[in-house]
């Protein structure tokens, strides 16, 4: 992939925060529900995030930061990690800390460490941080209204950003059959605290909320929320998982194989379409990946290949099929979730 192809695509970072249930210990996820003005995925519920700023990149933020040496050890090392070596700070913390950033300005929620390296993560916009600024409130407002403010949050070093906690999961390139696209790197934490005080800003998001992850997909099915196929891929991946021990336990030993990115393609058929990712017999046969779509003269059901890794929507008949026999970067292979239940 050319370096030149790539500039197609805003750098950005999301951020899964899974936190420990005390059900069963399952776990939940926090989604965000995006504008309706929004001119990316209006109405969505996603995960938190968005793009870059030149400030998570300063230098500046050194001093700051305790135990953040990257890379970690991984086998390969996803595009957006290696495409662009211009920045003053390394692009495994630079994302981390976009993925922290955007999840504060957009819940409310800070990940940090304390001065005994404990894992804190607030949210009550009445508690004194300290600094000029002292009230987490108001420091979200200053950094919604600038990103240089974030780095700011730690210079009294009360506490530090909790970079080294991200763990990476995936990596999306936004399919050219979008007009806005995005090179986004995915991250997964994990925590154990549920805070009920967080809150959306109302301007990019309109509603936030923790979900057990297992009801995601069937609420997207009900027409009770919006999901878009990556949330909708993501969430199936990690309900492969029923516990948050088995979940955090497979995300630390899954970082180690590095990641790829994936460009989804799109196949229109007699009956509906077909989004192929890396890996799948026909997305492999894909040569530019500027060409938005192609077209099969066939119905979904004769669509028949050896290595799947797909998502099937039949349109006529109102079906959605995540078909996946592969595995990729460490990631088990799905099965068939039919409408968001594994049937296979």
């Amino acid at each position: 992939m050319s370096k030149n192809l790539v500039k197609q695509w805003r750098d950005a970072a999301t951020l899964i925060i899974a936190a420990r249930s005390q059900q069963q210990n399952t776990f939940k996820i926090l989604m965000l529900k995006r504008s309706a003005k929004s001119k990316f995925m209006p109405n969505s519920y996603v995960f938190p995030g968005g793009v870059v700023s030149n400030d998570d990149f300063s230098k500046d933020w050194v001093p700051y930061l305790k135990n953040s040496n990257f890379p970690r050890k991984a086998v390969k090392r996803p595009y957006i990690y290696t495409s662009n070596d211009s920045h003053d700070l390394s692009p495994e913390i630079g994302f981390r800390i976009c993925a922290l950033r955007e999840t504060f300005e957009e819940s409310g929620v800070l990940l940090v460490r304390d001065e005994q390296g404990n894992q804190r993560t607030l949210a009550d916009p009445d508690f004194n941080i300290g600094g000029q600024y002292g009230r987490l409130g108001n420091w979200r407002d200053k950094v919604n209204e600038d990103a240089k403010y974030f780095q700011q949050i730690f210079q009294k070093k009360s506490y530090a950003l909790d970079v080294c906690s991200l763990i990476d999961w995936s990596t999306w390139l936004t399919p050219t059959f979008r007009q806005h696209r995005f090179n986004t790197m995915f991250y997964i934490v994990f925590t154990d605290t549920i805070l009920e005080n967080h809150s959306s800003d109302n301007f990019e998001t309109t509603h936030s909320e923790w979900f057990p992850s297992t009801k995601l997909i069937d609420l997207h099915f009900k027409n009770e929320i919006n999901l878009q196929l990556p949330q909708i891929y993501e969430i199936s991946r990690m309900n492969r998982y029923q516990t948050f021990n088995e979940l955090e336990d497979f995300t630390i030993q899954r970082e180690q194989h590095g990641l790829t990115t994936w460009c989804p393609y799109k196949y229109t058929t007699k009956d509906g379409y077909c989004i192929t990712y890396p890996g799948d017999d026909l997305h492999d046969n894909v040569n530019d990946v500027n060409k938005p779509s192609g077209h099969l003269d066939l119905n979904i059901s004769e669509l028949s290949n050896i290595n799947m890794n797909r998502c099937e929507v039949n349109e006529e008949q109102g079906t959605f099929l995540v078909r996946n026999n592969i595995e990729w970067c460490g990631h088990h292979p799905l099965g068939e979730v039919s409408n968001g239940v594994i049937i296979d």
